[in-house]
Parts: structure tokens; sequence; C-alpha cells
């Protein structure tokens, strides 16, 4: 079965581009998956402590609430399959392609220097290598794995808003991320009205 993470927590430490999360972020996420994944699936968030969200949604503990290092614990959720998503993240399409790959870990590559990951989405067994590897956060502690590219296995289907979606339009995507400024809840775009609820 498939496992959905990603990680929530409340913390004056959070970087400024973050300070909008809340609970409805995670609740958002999960129902976005909910509508376009028809097979049954985990959904776990990372919290500092126990939030009330919708009643399926599976919390567990966070070693920490240092934002550099919290996303790497995501790796170490036990799953047969993991797919880790940020909060920032809105479900657009039929996942059931990208759900289904069955490879190594494999990530989408930095809109901005396409050598190097981004950890908007990742797809991977659980990795607990990763979730106890010392590093700057997670996208650099992913630089040293090998990996599979998200942009070549699924053309199109999985988008960076800023750098794709403004530029090309929302075309097939099926998962769009959002990194930095601006996030959905500023946004007025249809799409995001009508997937992001």
């Amino acid at each position: 079965m498939i496992t959905v993470a990603c990680v929530y927590y409340e913390s004056p430490n959070v970087p400024y581009w973050s300070q909008c999360y809340t609970p409805e972020w995670v609740d958002k996420l999960y129902r976005g998956v909910l509508r376009h994944y028809k097979k049954d699936f985990r959904f776990v968030c990372l919290t500092d402590k126990r939030y009330k969200f919708e009643e399926r949604i599976e919390q567990e503990d966070l070693w920490t609430t240092n934002w550099l290092t919290a996303c790497q614990q995501l790796y170490g959720v036990v799953a047969d399959r993991l797919v880790i998503l940020g909060l920032d993240t809105i479900i657009t399409g039929n996942l059931t392609n990208i759900f289904h790959y069955k490879g190594t870990l494999a990530v989408p590559r930095d809109p901005y220097d396409l050598e190097r990951p981004c950890n908007g989405v990742v797809l991977c067994p659980t990795r607990a290598d990763i979730a106890h590897s010392p590093g700057q956060n997670d996208m650099r502690v992913l630089d040293k794995y090998p990996k599979q590219w998200l942009d070549d296995l699924f053309p199109g289907l999985i988008k960076s808003y800023k750098a794709h979606v403004l530029k090309d339009g929302l075309g097939d995507a099926r998962i769009v991320y959002f990194h930095g400024e601006p996030k959905p809840h500023v946004l007025d775009d249809s799409w995001i009205k009508e997937n992001w609820k």
C-alpha cells in the first residue's frame, strides 16, 4: 500500500515562507490525494503535538522542529512505498501512474538548477539512511544519492508553479508544488480554487 507523508509543526523557527501553514493545509493535501487516487493508501503527518486533522490522517512524532532537518525524518516513515509531499502542493489530476512507480528514489529536478534535486515530491521506498543522514537540509542530503528524475519519468505531470505553470500553464499536470512564494492561499487561479479545498 502507498503511504503519503508530510510534516506539520508550529514553531517560531519556521521560515517566513511557511508561516502561513495551518492544520487545514494538511487536510487539503489529504483530500486532494483522496479525490485523485482511488486505491487504498495511508496518509501520515509528522507533528510536534497532536492536531485535529481529517479522521484518517495518522500522526507520528517529530524528532525535531528544526526546519532544516525536520523533513529528513519523512524518509524514515515505515512504508512499502513512500510518497513525500510538501504542504504547499496541490493535487490536480489522476495519481495512479505516478503512485505506482516501483523504482528507487525519484525526485523532480530543481527548476533553476537541473542537475540538482528538488524535494517538492519524492517517491521512494523507506530510506532510514536519508532520515538519519546529517546535512544542511533534505535537498542537500538528496544530492548524495543515486536518483531518477520525475521530470523524465512523468513528463509534464509534476510541475513547479513558479517555473512551469506560470510560464506554460497547467497543461496535464497531476501535481503542482509551490516553493518559496507565492503560496496557494494568496492566488486566485481557478484551478487552485477547484483543487485546493
